[in-house]
Formats: structure tokens, sequence, C-alpha cells
């Protein structure tokens, strides 16, 4: 994990310096933190399939949302039941844990 963390941060590196390399000569100093706005628009735009899945997840999400609800209300009184009949051996095998570590 921590070697696809630095190959990750290696890569942002090259990067940031090929940019800082790109805008040096055209900007001297003030080339960092131009390098760092154009790393940021690089990476925003290498993400915009993502976020246009994610934008479009949404949007289904929103048009289910009412049928949603609907199914919920219907079957929330089984729902309901099941619940209760999961929640009391719950509450059963949790209580003496509860006490044992001395919360209420």
């Amino acid at each position: 994990m921590i070697e696809l963390f630095n190959s990750f941060r290696d890569a942002l590196y090259h990067v940031l310096t090929f940019f800082q390399d790109l805008t040096e000569p055209l900007l001297g100093s003030q080339s960092y933190w131009f390098s760092i706005v154009l790393l940021t628009v690089a990476v925003r735009i290498l993400l915009i399939p993502l976020t246009v899945k994610q934008v479009k997840s949404t949007r289904v999400m929103q048009e289910l949302a009412p049928e949603i609800k609907r199914l919920q209300a219907k079957h929330k009184q089984l729902a309901s039941w099941i619940m209760q009949k999961i929640r009391r051996p719950l509450q059963r095998e949790a209580k003496p844990v509860v006490y044992e570590r001395g919360a209420d």
C-alpha cells in the first residue's frame, strides 16, 4: 500500500517538475505557484470522466427516489417486524458487553 502511495507521489512530483521547468523561462521565480496551478488543472481534467459518471448516477438516484420511497412505505411494516426480530437478540448479546466496559 505504501509503495502505491509512493509511486503516486513520485508521479505527481515528476509532473510538477515538468510544469515548473516548462514555465520557469517565462515566469522565473513565479513558476512555482503557476506549476502548482497547472498540476491542479491537469488533475481536474483527468477526473472529469469520474465527475460526469458521479453526476449521472446522482441524477438517476434522484429520479428513482420517489419510487424507492413508495416501496419503502409499502414494505415498512415488514421491515419493522424483521428489524425487531434482529434487534432483540442483538440487544441481549450487546448489553453485557456494554456494561462490562462501564458504559450506559
